[in-house]
């Protein structure tokens, strides 16, 4: 079983990964900025959000067909909002996690960091943003769990049962 781990930018969806070693993982971020040999900040500043959006829906397709039957992804804070990259997650039946965490709380984990883009946006911008996002992540999920690393399953054989 592959299980694509989403959320809002801060939400720990690549601290997630890091939990369970032992499992193939990709962080489709970090898959995206090694492939492109820069900062996926630096990609969207230069060519957009289209042609970011368009390079993060191959690169999730590349990414599931390269894990297999079993695996994990962290996905990038806006990959589900194309319904396309929804559909490619249900035709290769990637079960979805979502790691809730609180508007004011993400805010404070990511303040600061320059490769995020989103964050030229106003906190009005990023509260509608984020809002929007809450409600399709908890529509694609098949699970949640709160941002909160010490209350994740530290094995993954038990975490596997809540899919």
């Amino acid at each position: 079983m592959i299980i694509a781990v989403c959320g809002f930018m801060g939400a720990g969806k690549s601290t997630f990964l890091k939990m369970y070693p032992e499992v193939n993982s990709i962080d489709l971020d970090l898959f995206m900025s090694e492939k492109l040999g820069c900062e996926l900040g630096d990609f969207i500043r230069t060519k957009g959000w289209e042609a970011f959006r368009d390079y993060e829906s191959e690169s999730l397709k590349m990414a599931i067909e390269s894990l297999g039957d079993e695996g994990l992804i962290s996905l990038g804070g806006g990959t589900l909002d194309r319904e396309s990259n929804r559909e490619l997650l249900r035709k290769y039946e990637v079960k979805v996690l979502h790691l809730s965490v609180d508007f004011d709380e993400a805010m404070l984990r990511i303040e600061g960091d320059e490769n995020r883009p989103q964050l030229d946006k106003s906190r009005e911008e990023l509260l509608e943003l984020f809002t929007k996002r809450e409600k399709i992540f908890k529509e694609t999920s098949n699970f949640s769990l709160p941002s909160q690393a010490d209350l994740w399953p530290t094995n993954w054989t038990v975490f596997k049962t809540f899919f």
